[in-house]
């Protein structure tokens, strides 16, 4: 099932992070895989070197992440950090201490850093994006579910496609997507870094207001991750 949403046009590895605090050490907060969204201004930083992930008790994990691999900051306590690599493939979360960290690196803030295709999954969900004039962004995407990957493989998956445009403003990318009928199918973009960017249908709600915008089970939220095509 399938359904076009159009809103406007362009007009003008895991690798997963050696461990510089006692492992046993449990921890207060619990670090897991965030439900991201492109209101919360989440940092990324640079592991310094090869670091495993702890879990919520500080045992390590089987996850690592390698030197000059890029993690979002979900949460700290004391000094440490959670984080979470990610890849299309998937990714981890885990606790790490800040020192293994370089500072926050600061958001792109130029077009370009927002040019490229981003993708969410194995099952080819992605956005591209691409300038156009005036300084605006043009987003379009393909938003896929299905009950596996091998049924996806099949051809058993539900997709949903996504086009239109805005402007980015500090970080920010607002698309659109008031319907004729009432319904907002909008789509908020946050770029983290050029690696990482944030998608939410937070205007959409809950219910089966989605599944009027792209079918069931469709939704373009989630964390995608830059890929070279």
């Amino acid at each position: 099932m399938a359904r076009l949403i159009t809103i406007g046009a362009c007009t003008g590895g895991a690798a997963f992070l050696a461990i510089s605090f006692m492992a046993g050490q449990a921890l207060a907060a619990e670090c897991t895989d965030a439900d991201f969204a492109a209101s919360v201004d989440y940092t990324t930083a640079l592991a310094k070197k090869k670091t495993t992930f702890l879990d919520d008790k500080g045992a390590a994990t089987h996850s690592y992440v390698l030197k000059g691999d890029e993690v979002i900051v979900t949460s700290r306590e004391g000094n440490k950090a959670c984080v979470t690599y990610a890849s299309v493939k998937g990714g981890a979360s885990g606790w790490v201490p800040m020192t293994d960290l370089t500072t926050p690196n600061k958001p792109p803030n130029d077009i370009a850093s927002w040019t490229g295709r981003f993708e969410r999954d194995e099952l080819g969900s992605y956005i591209t994006l691409t300038a156009c004039k005036g300084g605006k962004i043009l987003a379009s995407g393909l938003a896929l579910w299905a009950m596996s990957l091998e049924n996806a493989k099949n051809g058993g998956a539900n997709e949903g496609d996504m086009e239109g445009e805005g402007a980015p403003n500090k970080g920010l990318l607002h698309i659109d997507g008031k319907q004729a009928d009432g319904n907002d199918c909008s789509v908020d973009l946050r770029l983290l870094s050029r690696h990482y960017l944030i998608a939410t249908n937070e205007r959409i709600g809950t219910g089966g207001k989605a599944e009027i915008c792209w079918g069931h089970n469709v939704r373009f939220e989630g964390l995608y991750v830059r890929v070279k095509k």
